[in-house]
């Protein structure tokens, strides 16, 4: 993603709330400023439009201090969610998103 990392530090020396290394773990993110611009694949990069996933069933996984307004932002993209918030800078681990149903992962970024 790029200008997505900022300076590249964590928090409070910089805006990551997590290691760049943690996206290894996750399928997408949703690249957004104050409103939603697309979501970018991982592995690829490539960029999809915000209704991508409309109607779709989708794992939302969450470690910040409201992760309801990130849930609301993709129910207001019509994306139907299974909901996994975690606390506000939760050390993931590849088990934490380890789920029985294989849908699409969206991770805040």
């Amino acid at each position: 993603m790029e200008n997505g990392f900022g300076n590249g530090f964590l928090l409070p020396a910089g805006p990551l709330r997590e290691p760049k290394k943690r996206l290894k773990n996750v399928d997408f993110v949703m690249q957004s400023t104050l409103k939603p611009m697309a979501f970018i694949h991982l592995k690829t990069q490539q960029k999809q439009p915000l209704d991508y996933f409309q109607g779709q069933t989708c794992h939302a996984v969450a470690g910040i201090g409201k992760p309801s307004k990130f849930f609301s932002t993709l129910t207001d993209l019509d994306i139907h969610l299974i909901c996994h918030p975690f606390k506000d800078h939760h050390a993931f681990v590849a088990q934490d998103l380890n789920f029985k149903e294989t849908h699409p992962i969206l991770m805040t970024a």
